[in-house]
């Protein structure tokens, strides 16, 4: 017999997308940042993603193709950095969301100066 699962999952809320872009405004990568709920527990969540055609190009036109190829790696792997890094210690909670914010805002900033890169909030 299949246990039900009592847990009630509420809507999604997404409440910023970040874009990383060229000099021809194409997306090179993006990040996603939305508050979710189950229950009664409201936390922060992330999304990046790479678009690979645009990142490939840039790659190939880089001088510097190692140091991007890891800072891009690096980039996909916020979700992990939030849960594993920044939530170390602490619970997540949407009380951090702020400071989820700011963080990744100074990381993308970084990004975008070291690469010419537009950072595009929606």
């Amino acid at each position: 017999m299949e246990e039900k699962r009592n847990k009630k999952f509420n809507k999604n809320v997404l409440v910023m997308i970040w874009y990383l872009r060229n000099q021809k405004n194409e997306t090179v990568f993006e990040v996603e940042v939305w508050t979710n709920q189950i229950d009664n527990w409201c936390f922060v969540e992330v999304s990046p993603s790479v678009n690979i055609q645009n990142y490939s190009i840039l790659l190939l036109e880089s001088t510097h193709q190692i140091n991007m190829i890891w800072d891009f790696y690096k980039l996909s792997e916020l979700r992990g950095w939030l849960w594993e890094e920044f939530f170390v210690g602490k619970k997540n909670d949407v009380k951090y969301y702020d400071e989820v914010i700011e963080e990744l805002r100074i990381k993308l900033e970084w990004i975008a100066g070291k690469y010419n890169l537009l950072l595009i909030q929606d």
